[in-house]
């Protein structure tokens, strides 16, 4: 057995060189599967092989800059799902992750290769992606962690906007379940972080529908959690209005004017949210739940941001005029300090001395 171990390694060394020294070559995405099903490991006699195969997929595949170069789509389709398949049945996060440094690699090389010869709808990648998508968000079962769709979304963000309808669909209703609602949300919050981007390159109207949608599914989702019906607790709430801050200020790329953007975030039904969560009883000694909201409100309502302005100025204001008052009391009441007596000087200005007191002599002493 160490023996077969030991001549594996060895085989691993000329596999990382080949990998190595023919970076672009098409062939390097054929040894995915393999090492895969390698670093994900079989038992502990195997775990040196498992540690060696993600290593060499790590250093190959965690931002490289040397992309092998796609010649066969339906070969690449089947290493993504490869790939894809593997991490839905992750054991670990970090062996997720190496799948995810693999997925990516594969969907830049694509990119490159269909850049202006195939639409959206022919992609693998967004083939691929759409069906973990789906697998993640629909199944309670899945052991993919959501960083890996994340990872995606942060760095290949110009092909996962195509994503975008399907990520406001289950942050909607299509969920499983609330946890996976929030994933939703957390993964919109990805996507949101690129709406700079987006309005360049992108139609302005569709950027801004997609925030528009976004908000309208966050407020559906907390009138449902803070309902008696949905009973969620203070955590979970908070979770889906940090969620809603982050777009929201990533949004402020897309209305650049504060009625623009209190239009497309209806303030109005947010003022109504804020008041319904006052309400409810279970929430009402669980300050950090108002306090968030205000600053919720503060991100995307501009009568709430002008009180907040206006009170400041006046605290700035009041402490100014305290500090000129204090200052002109200084000036004015202060008195001089008595300074410590001199000593006593004689004419010829030696310090005088108390003279010594007279004492009588001594009796002489009888012999």
């Amino acid at each position: 057995m160490l023996e077969s171990v030991h001549f594996k390694l060895r085989v691993l060394d000329l596999v990382d060189a080949y990998m190595r020294k023919q970076a672009t070559n098409p062939l390097i995405f054929e040894f995915i599967p393999i090492l895969l099903h390698l670093a994900k490991g079989t038992g502990n006699k195997e775990q040196s092989l498992a540690s060696k195969a993600s290593g060499i997929l790590n250093k190959r595949f965690d931002k490289a800059t040397d992309i092998p170069t796609v010649t066969d789509m339906d070969a690449a389709r089947q290493t993504l799902q490869s790939i894809h398949t593997a991490a839905i049945t992750a054991p670990t996060k970090d062996f997720a992750r190496v799948c995810s440094h693999c997925s990516i690699s594969v969907a830049k090389a694509v990119a490159q290769a269909t850049h202006g010869k195939a639409s959206a709808d022919a992609d693998p990648v967004l083939d691929t992606y759409r069906e973990t998508l789906k697998t993640f968000m629909t199944k309670k079962t899945t052991k993919l962690p959501e960083s890996f769709l994340a990872e995606f979304l942060q760095r290949q963000p110009e092909q996962a906007w195509s994503l975008r309808d399907d990520l406001l669909r289950y942050a909607g209703k299509d969920s499983v379940n609330a946890y996976h609602q929030l994933s939703a949300f957390t993964l919109l919050t990805q996507l949101s972080k690129h709406l700079a981007n987006f309005v360049k390159v992108q139609p302005v109207e569709e950027v801004a529908a997609f925030v528009k949608q976004a908000a309208t599914h966050l407020y559906d989702a907390l009138s449902l959690g803070v309902s008696a019906k949905g009973d969620w607790n203070a955590n979970r709430i908070k979770e889906f209005i940090k969620a809603g801050i982050q777009i929201a200020r990533y949004s402020h790329a897309v209305f650049t004017t504060p009625e623009a953007l209190a239009q497309a975030w209806d303030v109005e039904r947010l003022r109504g949210l804020q008041r319904e969560i006052e309400g409810t009883e279970r929430l009402k000694n669980t300050p950090s739940v108002h306090t968030i909201m205000k600053q919720f409100a503060m991100a995307i309502d501009p009568e709430v941001k002008a009180a907040q302005q206006s009170k400041k100025q006046e605290k700035q204001a009041a402490r100014k005029r305290k500090l000129e008052e204090k200052t002109q009391g200084k000036s004015t009441g202060e008195t001089a300090e008595v300074q410590p007596a001199k000593k006593a000087k004689t004419a010829s200005g030696a310090t005088s001395k108390k003279s010594p007191s007279t004492k009588k002599p001594k009796k002489a002493v009888q012999a």
